[in-house]
């Protein structure tokens, strides 16, 4: 069970779900999982907010 629960936007943890054009965060996802992982975080997935808008 985790300790603590994170609201995230779905982009941040799936890449290839932003919009053409927008900056390569393939990296950063990783650091999420890794950080996340670490600090026993459940994650609760939110919409885009850059597909959204679009």
């Amino acid at each position: 069970m985790p300790e603590r629960v994170v609201f995230l936007a779905h982009c941040f943890l799936n890449p290839q779900a932003k919009i053409l054009g927008s900056p390569d965060i393939s990296d950063l996802s990783q650091k999420i999982f890794t950080l996340l992982w670490e600090h026993k975080c459940g994650v609760i997935q939110l919409p885009c907010p850059e597909l959204l808008h679009a």
